[in-house]
């Protein structure tokens, strides 16, 4: 690939193709040091470019620096927004909120790329970028919070990341397979489980396009964390069927499973083993938010002939999931 690399670049800049650019690593390495090599012979030459290449590793090691992080700017917004998530998307003058915004901006514009939906940005989420010519430039950094939030445990890692690391190291030079800065930031104890649900309502906010609202269900699998846990159990129920599904069936995920192997010795598995989602698991062993997750209008509760309980999904979830879930979903 080497002898039509540019033409390659150029190409995949218009159109990327993540298979191919994978196949440019080498490449690219080679390339751009023999460009930062050739820059630095003469300095007359690299004031008249306007670009500098500066190797990664300088840009990654400032997360290496943060020894803590202050939460208390991010919980002023978070107690701010916690039950506003409309007044959160608008503008403000408060920089940290204005940062946290940014990150969820990219975030959402990411999701309703993988969502396949038509307008990438909605209203809110083009306001946070008003000098950006191009939305879709902005799925990259997206798909990076993402993916740290993934490394790191869970979607409110996107509200606790350190401000002392520039957005561009965490949208454009930091690797989610940098192993000594995840073990790092892992090394700060971070606490952010409790911005994981208000990270979660935000992004949805920004994905719930008519005539499909519930089209994020679609995110279940690949991008789990940002699907409510009581529309986890839906599409759970959707796939048993939907209907007269026994309740004691998803109650029992609560007792581990005891089998024997082939030592003859008795193995205890939980249904996280067998693939359950852990918001699922969390929410099945928790009676009080299952009470409130099947009490709703979407959930129908009877007893069976045998006086045994079984639960059903609303004939209206049924259609609307059977409208909105795509062959890769089901």
């Amino acid at each position: 690939m080497d002898g039509c690399l540019c033409n390659t670049i150029h190409t995949l800049a218009k159109d990327y193709n993540e298979a191919q650019a994978i196949e440019l690593i080498p490449a690219l390495n080679r390339h751009l040091e023999d460009l930062r090599q050739f820059l630095a012979k003469t300095s007359s030459l690299s004031r008249q470019v306007q670009y500098q290449i500066t190797p990664r590793n300088q840009r990654t090691d400032k997360a290496l620096f943060v020894d803590k992080v202050d939460l208390t700017p991010v919980h002023r917004v978070f107690s701010k927004f916690e039950n506003d998530v409309i007044g959160f998307w608008a503008d403000s003058d408060d920089r940290v909120h204005l940062e946290l915004r940014r990150r969820l901006a990219c975030v959402a514009i990411f999701l309703r790329s993988k969502l396949d939906l038509q307008i990438l940005a909605p209203p809110q989420v083009a306001d946070v970028f008003p000098g950006v010519r191009s939305i879709a430039d902005l799925r990259n950094p997206g798909r990076k919070y993402v993916q740290i939030a993934q490394r790191l445990g869970g979607v409110g890692a996107i509200f606790w990341l350190p401000r002392d690391v520039p957005a561009s190291t965490y949208e454009s030079y930091l690797s989610v397979d940098d192993e000594e800065v995840f073990a790092h930031l892992s090394s700060l104890n971070p606490t952010f489980n409790k911005y994981n649900g208000f990270v979660q309502r935000l992004v949805l906010s920004q994905l719930c396009d008519p005539p499909l609202p519930i089209r994020y269900h679609n995110l279940f699998g690949e991008f789990t964390s940002f699907v409510p846990a009581q529309d986890q159990l839906f599409l759970v129920m959707y796939a048993l069927g939907g209907t007269d599904i026994p309740a004691v069936l998803l109650e029992s995920t609560c007792v581990p499973q005891r089998r024997w192997n082939a030592d003859g010795e008795v193995n205890q598995n939980s249904a996280l083993q067998f693939g359950l989602p852990d918001a699922v698991v969390d929410l099945l062993y928790n009676e009080t938010k299952l009470s409130e997750a099947i009490a709703g209008p979407c959930v129908a509760k009877r007893i069976q002939a045998d006086n045994t309980i079984a639960w059903s999904l609303s004939p209206e979830r049924m259609s609307s999931l059977e409208e909105a879930l795509t062959p890769q979903t089901i």
